[in-house]
């Protein structure tokens, strides 16, 4: 199981070099972020639920998809 500090730096980290915003919220229960790029929103996910977000294989499923929607932008992610 994830702590809220490794779902956090797990979703930056996957969308570099865009900025990513991550926010966990609704009393530590569900996780939504957004990505942007100069101020510019490109993305922003469904909320989350956070107990779905701790398990690593669940969250990197999660970040997948929402690289793919990135990339299909034209955006190139590391």
């Amino acid at each position: 199981m994830l702590t809220h500090d490794q779902i956090i730096a797990s979703v930056q980290s996957a969308f570099l070099p865009l900025s990513c915003e991550v926010k966990i919220w609704d009393f530590d229960g569900k996780l939504r972020f957004k990505i942007s790029e100069n101020g510019t929103h490109i993305v922003r996910t469904d909320e989350v639920a956070l107990d779905y977000a701790k398990d690593a294989e669940l969250l990197a499923s999660v970040l997948s998809n929402v690289r793919a929607r990135i990339q299909s932008k034209g955006y190139v992610l590391h």
